[in-house]
């Protein structure tokens, strides 16, 4: 199998489990909280996605992962508005967010693997990538990684 094959057949696991994992959200207790409590009418935009990142150039299982819902907002991301105002402007795709032209980052090898699988105004999305030390990943994906 070539690599190729591999980094596509380890992509739609990941998409496969970010779907199976992330359960509708439901506010049962009535209470004010950030996670929505109903589904959005139909025919609104439907944009959620599933983030997760680890140490390393190994993608599964995440150290850390959060479900962001920006329609309507909600989830287990600390930051939705903010992560959400990122992800508008280029559809969900993280793959999309580009460094800054003018990005200074240490060499130094230390990386941080960062997935994400979702939906985005009724299109699948999901990306993967190996960011070569925290000042990277954090300059180009900011606050939508804070979690």
């Amino acid at each position: 199998m070539n690599r190729t094959a591999k980094r596509s057949g380890c992509l739609a696991v990941l998409v496969g489990l970010a779907f199976v994992f992330t359960p509708p959200c439901a506010n049962a207790g009535g209470g004010e909280t950030s996670v929505p409590s109903a589904e959005p009418p139909p025919g609104a935009p439907h944009r959620w996605v599933t983030l997760g990142l680890r140490n390393g150039s190994i993608l599964w299982p995440p150290t850390k992962i959060a479900l962001l819902e920006c329609a309507p907002i909600g989830g287990t991301h600390p930051h939705p508005r903010e992560a959400c105002a990122v992800l508008s402007k280029v559809r969900g795709d993280l793959s999309l967010l580009k460094p800054p032209p003018d990005l200074i980052c240490p060499g130094n090898y230390e990386p941080i693997s960062a997935w994400s699988a979702g939906e985005w105004d009724g299109k699948l999305v999901s990306g993967l990538r190996v960011y070569g030390n925290f000042c990277e990943l954090d300059n180009i994906l900011g606050v939508v990684i804070r979690f």
